[in-house]
């Protein structure tokens, strides 16, 4: 619908005169494999002019408001396509000099009027070029955490164990559920046969992304590789964290449980660097575990050990804090965390189950309370089924 143009000495009958050769100015903009978009902008821009010719006679409110839109829609339709100085062109070549010729005719409200005019445009077209470089670089950084999620979601997977040892009278399972913003969580198992031990661990790394799953990986590696010819569990820690404390910057933090399973004897010794919750469960009860030293990377520092006694169907659990730490997903009780004594009650109310099916019942039970994971949940399950060994 063509809008009512307020006649103003000289410019009436010149108007359509004008808007063709505006249009030859705009069309020479853009390149011939942009037809389309050039008839579509030329439309918009034909708008704009008699906007313009609209608002010579004094701006209104309805008139200022659809200046400002139609000149935010123009300068999206060109920047989608090309750059800003393209943009600048058509605000040049497209307003500015149809105005030139009739410039001395206009009263001095008229002058005012159009410069308040351009204002509105220019502020308009600058508000589309900050929008559109702002959505650039939210993009940008999408796609780059993407990336950077992909990477450290592969390391994470990796460091997993690829096999879990099958030893007569004992079960031994681990979960790692991955939240939307990778952590620095992992567990591992391996067997030492010709020692009669197998080594179990479960760590969890301050920070998110790329960096924390490369951290947690060198953890896996260094406590890994200590093991040979170490004198006890504790040792083992206390050169993991010497290394840490030299050789990370000190706002890394990594707790971490680790275990030397005896399945011969049922011993379990464990040590337990700032990491929680760690329990055992036996015939319904539990028996809290706490730390046997501060978390790794902190300071250099001693640790003691935990010696366990396994009969069967006892149980040794821990986990990771985004199990014990996630929040209800009913909005009423948002602040509510699932809590260990939630915990203690899957894990000893399914302890006749075995370990594997434990496991995922504490999994399931997590995420039925807090819905998709905001930190990982990760987990290990230790449990003696027999004195066969």
């Amino acid at each position: 619908m063509p809008r009512d143009i307020t006649p103003l000495t000289g410019l009436r009958e010149n108007l359509i005169l004008q808007e063709e050769k505006i249009l030859q100015a705009w069309r020479a903009l853009v390149p011939p494999e942009q037809t389309l978009l050039a008839e579509s902008l030329a439309d918009s821009v034909r708008d704009l002019l008699l906007l313009m010719y609209e608002c010579l006679s004094g701006i209104g409110t309805e008139a200022g408001t659809d200046t400002r839109h139609l000149a935010y829609q123009i300068a999206q339709q060109v920047l989608e396509e090309h750059d800003y100085q393209t943009l600048i062109n058509v605000f040049r070549d497209a307003l500015q000099e149809a105005v030139m010729d009739y410039t001395a005719l206009t009263s001095g409200d008229a002058a005012r009027n159009l410069i308040a005019f351009f204002t509105i445009v220019t502020d308009a077209y600058w508000l589309a070029y900050s929008d559109g470089l702002r959505k650039a670089i939210r993009h940008q950084y999408r796609e780059r955490l993407s990336n950077e999620l992909r990477v450290a979601k592969r390391i994470q997977q990796r460091l997993l164990p690829k096999v879990i040892p099958q030893i007569p009278g004992w079960e031994i399972a681990g979960r790692l559920v991955p939240a939307l913003e990778v952590g620095g969580d992992y567990w591992s198992v391996k067997h030492y046969a010709n020692d009669g031990v197998i080594t179990c661990k479960l760590a969890d790394v301050t920070g998110h992304g790329i960096g924390a799953a490369i951290l947690v990986a060198a953890v896996k590696f260094i406590s890994g590789g200590f093991y040979r010819g170490a004198p006890s569990a504790s040792w083992v820690m206390e050169r993991t964290n010497h290394v840490l404390v030299v050789e990370t910057p000190s706002d890394i933090m990594v707790t971490m449980v680790y275990t030397w399973i005896r399945p011969a004897t049922g011993q379990i010794t464990l040590v337990n660097a700032g990491h929680g919750p760690v329990f055992a469960c036996r015939d319904g009860q539990v028996r809290t575990l706490a730390p046997t030293g501060p978390a790794l990377g902190l300071l250099e520092s001693r640790y003691s050990e935990v010696e366990l006694q396994f009969r069967p169907g006892d149980i040794l659990f821990f986990c990771s804090d985004g199990i014990i730490e996630a929040r209800s997903r009913d909005p009423a009780k948002a602040r509510e965390m699932f809590g260990t004594e939630r915990l203690h009650e899957v894990v000893c109310g399914f302890s006749h189950l075995p370990a594997a099916e434990i496991a995922d019942k504490v999994v399931q039970t997590a995420i039925d309370f807090s819905g998709t994971p905001n930190d990982d949940m990760s987990l290990v399950v230790i449990k003696r089924v027999s004195d066969d060994a």
